[in-house]
């Protein structure tokens, strides 16, 4: 008997994983890495199970089951980060689906009470756990998922799975208590019901509550979206208002040199023509028109803020990233970098020089500048780093000896 539950445990527990698993970003070599976690999964979770015996030989029931669902645990816990890319703190959510998930199969297949010499109750209790997944599946784990992963903060995530284990522990203690006792088997039943209710329901309400959380971080790209839209608006209209001026002025050098035989006026004239040529023609032509018209306006923005601009670019491998998120990463750093600088009192010091490259199959972008005062980025460099993670790449900063400087690695989808 015994035995059985325990073979049980272990099967359910997976399924439960897997489907939580599923609609998640999977690591490369998915199917390799499958068939290997599940293999090492079942070895090593029946090697824990004999271990465990011999540990705790001669000790109480309940302490050999705790001890053997906690080691368990860990187990799925392991196998879920070898499948996923995600964060820890995703992993223990997953986690915690999947234990509650596999209560609420064992409590509802405990009430149906199937016994070998009853083949309509094993049919039925095997029909109503196959039904459960697929629900579960497309009820819970689909919904509960904002593109493969569910960003939870290590607060509600150690607070969900402690609610979880909680629950179904102290319920389970319980109905330990009613099942020994024949004429106690309604109350057993009950008890299983109920607490197949309570693990039904804090999936639920972790699902709303994961749904919830995906519309806030919409809401919150959308309006540092906007934010940065109206910056660049800002910025646009100065661009106007500084070509304008150069313009202005430039028409009355113009004049003043064509009534005037004073050589300096002469070289004035000619050298402010030159640097609003150099304005103009201060287009980037980096093979991506998303990257050409974030450096553009960029170097247009040094220009009037008097900042020292050196770009070395290639754009060509950033493909595999959607315009938005190529804007706000490349934008989003670019806009940091120039905030610091712009406080640099040394007009030499004013410096931003940015360089993209492609190393392999690897698209690498860097930017550096000078700062005296350090401002806190934290909320924005997150935000970057959010979705420069989508793409399975990386953001590194570095501060040191004031001077700011950033490397965003990310894969691409060029051929060697």
């Amino acid at each position: 008997m015994i035995v059985d539950l325990i073979e049980e445990f272990i099967f359910h527990l997976l399924i439960s994983g897997i489907i939580f698993i599923i609609p998640l970003i999977h690591r490369s070599r998915f199917i390799l890495r499958f068939i290997v976690a599940t293999t090492l999964y079942f070895i090593f979770s029946i090697a824990i199970d004999y271990i465990v015996v011999e540990i705790f030989d001669g000790v109480s029931n309940r302490i050999y089951g705790y001890s053997f669902i906690a080691l368990v645990l860990v187990m799925l816990f392991v196998y879920i980060i070898l499948l996923c890319n995600i964060s820890f703190w995703d992993a223990l959510v997953v986690l915690a689906n999947a234990y509650a998930t596999q209560n609420l199969i064992y409590d509802l297949s405990k009430i149906i009470d199937a016994k070998e010499n009853q083949p309509l109750k094993i049919t039925f209790t095997i029909i109503l756990q196959l039904g459960i997944y697929i629900i579960f599946y497309f009820l819970i784990s689909k919904r509960a998922s904002d593109g493969g992963k569910y960003d939870a903060p290590w607060t509600e995530a150690v607070l969900y799975f402690a609610v979880v284990v909680s629950v179904t522990l102290i319920l389970s203690s319980i109905t330990a208590y009613y099942e020994t006792p024949l004429e106690m088997a309604q109350a057993f039943k009950i008890m299983r019901f109920y607490g197949a209710a309570c693990c039904f329901f804090i999936l639920i309400w972790n699902t709303t509550m994961q749904r919830r959380y995906s519309v806030q971080r919409k809401l919150d790209n959308q309006t540092m979206l906007w934010e940065q839209q109206n910056k660049q608006l800002n910025f646009s209209r100065g661009s106007i208002e500084l070509i304008n001026t150069k313009l202005h002025d430039l028409k009355h050098q113009l004049e003043k040199a064509e009534n005037t035989d004073d050589p300096e006026i002469v070289r004035t004239s000619i050298h402010n023509a030159k640097e609003l040529i150099t304005l103009y023609n201060s287009t980037q032509n980096t093979g991506n028109a998303i990257l050409d018209t974030i450096l553009t306006e960029i170097s247009m923005r040094c220009e009037r803020d008097r900042i020292n601009w050196s770009c070395i670019a290639d754009g060509k491998g950033f493909e595999s990233l959607e315009n938005t998120d190529l804007y706000s990463i490349i934008h989003g750093l670019l806009d940091i970098a120039i905030s610091l600088s712009e406080k640099v009192a040394t007009s030499e010091r004013r410096v931003l020089s940015v360089t993209t490259f492609v190393k392999k199959r690897l698209t690498i972008f860097q930017c550096e500048s000078y700062y005296e005062t350090l401002i806190d980025q934290k909320d924005e460099l997150q935000y970057i780093q959010n979705i420069i993670e989508k793409y399975d790449g990386s953001l590194s900063v570095d501060t040191s000896n004031n001077i700011f400087m950033c490397t965003v690695v990310v894969p691409n989808n060029q051929k060697m």
